[in-house]
């Protein structure tokens, strides 16, 4: 019986096969049925009783028989056939007498050979008389059928004379289908189930209120249970985790639903095993009508299981790692702080939040100063032990009210949310300044810092993360030269900012737009008036601004990394203008240039400047070179200075007085002269301190054999003080402005040289 309810899951009974005509060709012999108008073996055997006692049994036996019948003599010879017979073969009788059926009724492929027809004879102990036969026939027509055949041997009453064989045929064609049918069926289930019995995806065969009926080995090798533990029962009672298996109710409820997601898509479900593991199964079901009887047809459920146990650990370790790696992708791996990337999204929830709750948030950018110090004297170790402890400041200071994140290097970003005005939030980061600066120790080191704190606070209905980012950054900038060490951003401060970055763009392009132009400022000799040297000073004509001195654009330069393209620019134009401007102020005047020690090192200026003498048939000693910024000389400083020397060119040191050599660097350097800054002759009176101090100045370049200008020179007061202390040469606005090469001739034609009184 087991075996017909496995068959019942086949496709091929959904299809409209008949249970009950499986039944009969599958339990069944191919035999004569009996019944009321039915001949059997028993009646065909007093049929042939009757053919012995009656020789009118042949028409007796036609008129009951719905079989076709034949006489054959024992050579296989016809001699009578019923009506029957032409029904089921479409052979008149008189077209059959005398011929054997062997010529006409088999298939051609399947007929013998004339010759082996013609030898024919029935042998009353062969297999023809044992049972029943089925053979495959042709109708008149060509039209092939099944056939069961029945031999029955009549010996005739008289000894002399041969008996004869009753033939019956039987038309079986259909119950000959139904048999390939069920045949095809059944190898297809033999080949299913071998299939199923191999397969890694278990098999469930479920009622539609969910109890087992049958399950393939691979539930099994899943499980752990087999089908005689799950037969009857719902997997639903035992199989999920504790939690999700239903209990007694919901059991008794149950009934599969097709319109539900199970009979769309695949569901993964954690199952508890047989032997209390646990494993991963992905589960599908599909509803299908099985033919029962009679017309009758059932619903099913085929539940498809599949170990995905594998799998599912795997996307698990792999989740894991993509936690991780997001967890570090966010996480400064130092100070164990938010990164900069996981600081600008909470930036951005937290103004959303306060756009909300009509709140204000704050971004803060702390930068240590001195932080390279520590890496520098003390190591890696000490460094990151103090962007530790500046990370738990920070960290307690904020007090869980905001996100503190590690921007980079020594740079510290902090999210205050709900804050309540500029100006506290102004106190509270001077509060954290102050511990900040606080005194670290670190293996009996003690370590101070100092800390810059810009501040950006959200305007209402502010979203964008990185504007308010960019604005606390502004900030922090703008404290960079400035004694103030906290800053909040204002609108004023902002458009100070894009205007800088407007000039800075501008300026990248003012090279190639030629809106560089050179401008000349004397220098002279207090006793003569004679010009001594011309200062060649860059202007930049800009389109919008006008003309704009070096001081405006001259730290935009050396932020724009452009600082050689001008001082090379400068020097072109100054040296091939000075055979002109010699002829409108004097022979033997020099060409002042201002360079940047950098460009010196870095480029190959002194190559440049020796060709371009070369050019314009000038040499060295044409040229004074002004150099600045030397405020710590050293070895490379001085080896510098040496190659200039060599080369033959006068070096003075400018700005000196004020952030340039010291005095008593003065000694070593191999330079020509000094350049006093303005700002120390500016406001200076007979007697004063300022003038002590130049004095002293003057007094150290006599004795060192030092040429000294002072320049800067704005008021024209002033020069009786100057020549008075003994100053020969001095340059600035109160003798002449800076002006362009073709203006120079007219000032030089109208200069009258001072004749005030000797003090």
């Amino acid at each position: 019986m087991s075996g017909l309810l496995e068959l019942l899951m086949h496709p091929a009974l959904a299809a409209g096969l008949s249970l009950g005509a499986l039944l009969g060709l599958v339990l069944r012999p191919i035999l004569w049925p009996s019944g009321s108008q039915d001949v059997n073996a028993d009646v065909l055997r007093r049929e042939n009783e009757k053919l012995v006692r009656n020789t009118r049994a042949p028409v007796m036996v036609a008129g009951h028989s719905p079989d076709g019948l034949l006489i054959q003599d024992m050579r296989g010879r016809i001699e009578w056939a019923n009506a029957a017979f032409t029904e089921i073969t479409g052979w008149p009788i008189e077209d059959v007498i005398g011929r054997r059926p062997q010529e006409f009724l088999l298939p051609p492929e399947l007929r013998p050979a004339p010759r082996d027809i013609a030898r024919f004879r029935y042998d009353p102990s062969s297999a023809y008389f044992d049972g029943f036969h089925t053979v495959q026939h042709v109708t008149r027509e060509g039209e092939r059928f099944w056939s069961q055949l029945g031999f029955a041997l009549v010996e005739s009453p008289d000894r002399e004379e041969e008996g004869r064989v009753v033939v019956s045929i039987r038309d079986v064609t259909d119950q000959m289908e139904e048999l390939a049918a069920a045949q095809a069926v059944s190898g297809e289930w033999a080949t299913m189930r071998a299939a199923l019995d191999a397969a890694h995806d278990g098999v469930l065969l479920q009622s539609m209120t969910g109890e087992v009926e049958w399950a393939s080995p691979a539930i099994l090798r899943l499980t752990g249970y087999g089908i005689e533990e799950l037969r009857g029962r719902n997997p639903d009672s035992i199989l999920p985790m504790p939690e999700k298996r239903l209990g007694k109710a919901a059991l008794a409820a149950f009934r599969f639903d097709p319109a539900s997601t199970a009979f769309r898509r695949n569901r993964v479900e954690q199952i508890v095993l047989r032997n209390g593991g646990t494993a991963w199964a992905e589960i599908r079901h599909f509803r299908f009508e099985a033919q029962e009887g009679a017309g009758e047809r059932s619903e099913r459920v085929v539940s498809i299981w599949r170990d995905v146990t594998s799998i599912v650990r795997r996307e698990q370790e792999l989740h894991g790692l993509k936690t991780e790696m997001e967890r570090l992708t966010r996480t400064d791996a130092v100070t164990g702080l938010s990164n900069r990337a996981r600081f600008a999204e909470y930036l951005g929830d937290a103004l959303t939040r306060a756009a909300g709750m009509n709140s204000r948030t704050a971004a803060i950018h702390v930068d240590l100063e001195r932080f390279k110090e520590v890496n520098d004297t003390l190591g890696l170790a000490a460094g990151d032990a103090v962007l530790c402890e500046i990370a738990n400041r920070l960290t307690g200071w904020a007090d869980g009210q905001g996100l503190v994140a590690r921007s980079s290097g020594d740079e510290f970003l902090v999210v205050c949310e709900d804050v309540e005005s500029g100006a506290r939030v102004v106190d509270r980061a001077n509060d954290l300044g102050d511990a900040l600066r606080a005194q670290i120790d670190w293996r009996g080191c003690r370590i101070r810092l100092g800390a810059r704190i810009g501040i950006a606070l959200s305007e209402p209905g502010q979203y964008q993360a990185s504007r308010l980012l960019q604005q606390a950054d502004i900030a922090l900038t703008h404290l960079r030269g400035s004694r103030a060490s906290v800053r909040l951003y204002t609108e004023d401060l902002g458009r100070q900012h894009f205007d800088r970055q407007s000039l800075l763009s501008d300026l990248a392009l003012a090279a190639t737009r030629a809106q560089f132009e050179v401008h000349y400022q004397p220098q002279v000799d207090l006793e003569t008036g004679r010009v001594t040297a011309l200062e060649a000073l860059l202007r930049w004509r800009h389109p919008d601004h006008g003309v704009l001195a070096p001081g405006d654009f001259f730290s935009l330069a050396a932020e724009a990394g452009i600082m050689e393209d001008i001082d090379h620019a400068a020097m072109q134009a100054g040296l091939s203008a000075l055979t002109r401007l010699r002829e409108a102020v004097g022979q033997t005047t020099r060409l002042s240039l201002n360079v940047a020690v950098a460009t010196l090192i870095e480029t190959d200026y002194l190559s440049a400047l020796a060709e371009a003498l070369a050019k314009n048939a000038l040499t060295p000693a044409d040229v004074v070179l002004e150099l600045g910024r030397l405020s710590q000389v050293n070895d490379r400083d001085t080896e510098l200075l040496d190659r200039i020397v060599d080369a033959g060119f006068t070096v003075m040191l400018d700005e000196f007085g004020m952030g340039s050599a010291g005095l008593g660097a003065l000694s070593s350097l191999p330079v020509s002269g000094v350049k006093i800054d303005g700002r120390v002759t500016r406001g200076m009176a007979a007697g004063d301190r300022q003038a002590l101090t130049l004095r002293a100045i003057l007094t150290l370049c006599h004795d060192l054999g030092l040429e000294a200008v002072v320049a800067g020179l704005s008021e024209s007061q002033q020069i009786p003080v100057l020549r008075a202390m003994g100053v020969t040469q001095a340059q600035g606005y109160a003798i002449a402005m800076p002006m362009q090469a073709a203006e120079l001739s007219d000032w030089a034609q109208a200069q009258v040289r001072p004749q005030e009184p000797r003090a």
